[in-house]
């Protein structure tokens, strides 16, 4: 009866899942290598998950009263984030709903988007390497024009990831387009410091705009190139009668159309 006992307790210690990692902060780099300007471009990401729910802000070199970190009284840091005045550029994941809201712009005309969370189809592969301090899986997919491959850990159980992506069985340490003209990378993941995860919003600020949709968005994108394509075929006289042609250019967006 005693050994009966013990095998039982195995099995069941052997078959509980393993918890997932349900709230954190993580920070994403994102490299731009448009061939258009030449110059490559890097931005940084701060990222706040909860439960079903994530936020995404861009964070310039200057974060002045947007973020603060704060000693709390068990010895540990407390970050605590504004979200009535933040104009910083943000994503915004809602799982059990599948949607996501998120702010981008055209030209410096700033927008507020709604988009559907997309269920990611993911092919998970058995190439593996070394990423930071994690043991990380490839997996590959496709996604509205581009194809991405992306490197997981599941060292790190958690389903959220930066920009759109989701859905992989564990964080994502990196993912790229095929033609690396985007590549997002984990600089750090921080599961220590406290924050309040009903900070986990749309900003305020923004929650007076009721928005639009990303066709409708995607759609004004693209007349505004059709636009600019339009002014840099024209030519112009400048002083002493110096000709030349307007070149106008904006970056391309990651979903193409």
């Amino acid at each position: 009866m005693k050994i009966f006992y013990i095998i039982i307790t195995s099995l069941l210690i052997f078959s509980c899942p393993v918890v997932a990692q349900n709230k954190g902060i993580l920070y994403y780099k994102l490299t731009t290598n448009d061939k258009r300007t030449h110059n490559p471009r890097t931005e940084n990401y701060q990222l706040f998950f909860a439960g079903d729910k994530s936020i995404q802000f861009f964070m310039p070199q200057v974060v002045k009263e947007e973020f603060k970190q704060i000693d709390d009284n068990t010895g540990g840091k407390t970050v605590v984030f504004n979200t009535k005045n933040n104009n910083l550029p943000f994503l915004f994941k809602d799982f059990r709903n599948h949607k996501i809201i998120l702010t981008n712009n055209i030209q410096f005309k700033d927008y507020l988007i709604n988009d559907t969370l997309v269920n990611f189809d993911w092919k998970i592969t058995n190439e593996r390497k070394q990423i930071l301090k994690y043991t990380c899986i490839k997996a590959t997919t496709k996604f509205r024009g581009r194809e991405y491959e992306a490197w997981f850990t599941e060292d790190v159980p958690t389903r959220v990831g930066p920009w759109k992506f989701n859905s992989l069985p564990g964080l994502i340490v990196k993912v790229n387009d095929i033609d690396n003209i985007y590549t997002f990378e984990l600089t750090a993941a921080d599961f220590e410091t406290k924050f309040d995860p009903r900070k986990i919003a749309v900003p305020e600020n923004s929650k007076k705009d009721s928005g639009i949709t990303h066709r409708q968005f995607i759609e004004l994108y693209a007349k505004k190139v059709k636009d600019l394509e339009a002014q840099s075929r024209a030519s112009y006289v400048a002083k002493g009668n110096v000709t030349g042609i307007t070149n106008i250019t904006i970056p391309p967006l990651m979903e193409k159309f």
